[in-house]
């Protein structure tokens, strides 16, 4: 006998991931347009090459804040508490100063593991207190 609520589950994954490939061949039908655009503009101005020729620059993932940039915005959103703060609390305290998007879950997971770990270095370092000091 066939479990319905499994294949319920698995039909909706299915349905979303048909979304995010529909969106992403928007998305790269853009950037195409786009790079047509770029080459046209390179053939205005007298670029005599072939365009394709030019290797793509792969952009660095994972580097959302320059050095040493979280551990100021750690620093400075702890210096305006008022008393103990939870890494949540931070995290939302530097998203609160860059302007982003509070309801993002996924960013604010990953900036509080990224506080988190901001925060055992500056202990370790002695910049701030252990918990409970």
């Amino acid at each position: 006998m066939a479990d319905l609520r499994a294949i319920n589950v698995l039909m909706r994954k299915r349905a979303e991931l048909g979304a995010q490939v529909t969106e992403l061949d928007r998305q790269t039908e853009e950037v195409v347009s786009q790079i047509a655009h770029v080459d046209a503009c390179l053939a205005l101005i007298g670029f005599d090459g072939d365009p394709n020729d030019i290797a793509p620059i792969h952009p660095q993932h994972g580097r959302v804040f320059a050095r040493g940039q979280l551990q100021r915005l750690v620093l400075a959103v702890l210096r305006e508490a008022e008393g103990p703060m939870t890494y949540r609390q931070i995290a939302t305290g530097i998203v609160d100063q860059l302007n982003w998007d509070r309801e993002d879950r996924d960013a604010m997971a990953s900036l509080i593991i990224r506080v988190r770990h901001t925060m055992k270095r500056l202990r370790r370092r002695g910049l701030i207190p252990a918990r409970g000091q």
